[in-house]
């Protein structure tokens, strides 16, 4: 092994130690990952939490204890496409939606995890088509230069709750997910 003579030396000794353990960090997490990803499948296919699930039970399990009666539900909007007015053409935005809503009490909880389809949906038809009604409303109604900005993305977020919460007025609307996000 070459001994440096100078501290510029043992700099360079000291960089390539650093290069090489974040070689094997990132080498490690490459072999690792889809392991991980599969277990992960794996318990889910099964019915089992995941750590994530397990940690949203114990948060559920706490407030049940503290004697709070509230539940809620991410509920998925589904797909949008929609024309955007544009100062330089025509141009479209494609986007998922799903609300957060709460205020459901314990009725209106689709049930445990792993009881796939016999999970009761938590908005009926008519509210889901009144809600996406609205999301098309406020969608089309923006522009692609107020869209391209990450303050518009958020002004749009917040138009739409506010729509969403007059839509359903029996949920709170705690808030709104963008889960895709394309325009072109």
């Amino acid at each position: 092994m070459l001994r440096p003579t100078h501290r510029s030396g043992k700099k360079l000794v000291l960089l390539a130690l650093v290069v090489v353990a974040v070689i094997g960090i990132v080498t490690a997490g490459v072999a690792l990952g889809p392991r991980l990803l599969a277990q992960r499948g794996k318990a889910a296919a099964k019915g089992q939490p995941t750590a994530g699930q397990a940690r949203a039970d114990k948060a559920a399990e706490k407030g049940e204890k503290e004697g709070k009666e509230e539940e809620a539900a991410v509920v998925a909007l589904g797909d949008f496409l929609v024309n955007l007015r544009s100062q330089t053409g025509l141009r479209y935005l494609r986007t998922e939606v799903s609300v957060s809503l709460s205020g459901l009490g314990k009725e209106g909880k689709g049930g445990g995890h792993g009881e796939g389809a016999a999970k009761k949906s938590v908005l009926t038809e008519g509210e889901v088509a009144v809600a996406r009604d609205r999301v098309v409303a406020v969608l089309s109604a923006s522009t692609f230069e107020q869209l391209r900005t990450p303050e518009g993305r958020t002004g749009l977020k917040q138009q739409l709750q506010a729509n969403l919460q007059q839509a359903l007025p029996k949920y709170q609307v705690t808030e709104v997910l963008l889960t895709s996000f394309v325009m072109q």
